[in-house]
């Protein structure tokens, strides 16, 4: 079987660096599609810019600026990965147990969803309103 083919050939070329694991996924994703990773990737932009757009719009921002931070997303109940969570603590100051409390379980639960078991479905909301509740805490 032949390569799968590529976006549109008047498509701008572009080099992005990504984690190795998040890399291998798209890989994984692309060839049971039996697609091109760019055209995976693309599809995937596609569908979080206007998410992104419209967030950074909500705060009256032109475009991003020397050491501004992108806002936290997702932020109406979109999914949170493990890696977002980790991100938005760290950039929060917060820890786990906070969340935990915050959320009514316990630090070990926050400890496994953020390793390898991932978020539940529906922990997603709960999640949101926690963060939002440290982040204004913490702010």
């Amino acid at each position: 079987m032949g390569r799968p083919l590529h976006s549109p050939k008047k498509a701008d070329r572009m080099t992005l660096r990504i984690d190795p694991k998040l890399s291998e996924r798209i890989r994984v994703l692309a060839a049971r599609q039996k697609r091109s990773e760019s055209a995976v990737v693309e599809e995937m932009i596609k569908a979080c810019l206007p998410m992104a757009e419209s967030a950074w719009a909500q705060l009256g921002l032109k475009g991003a600026t020397q050491g501004s931070k992108a806002p936290k997303l997702p932020n109406r109940g979109d999914v949170w990965t493990s890696e977002m969570v980790r991100a938005e603590l760290s950039d929060i100051g917060a820890k786990q147990s906070e969340l935990a409390g915050l959320m009514g379980i316990s630090q070990p639960t926050i400890s496994l969803w953020l390793g390898h078991r991932g978020i539940p479905d529906g922990k997603q909301k709960d999640l949101s309103k926690a963060l939002s509740k440290l982040r204004s805490k913490k702010g």
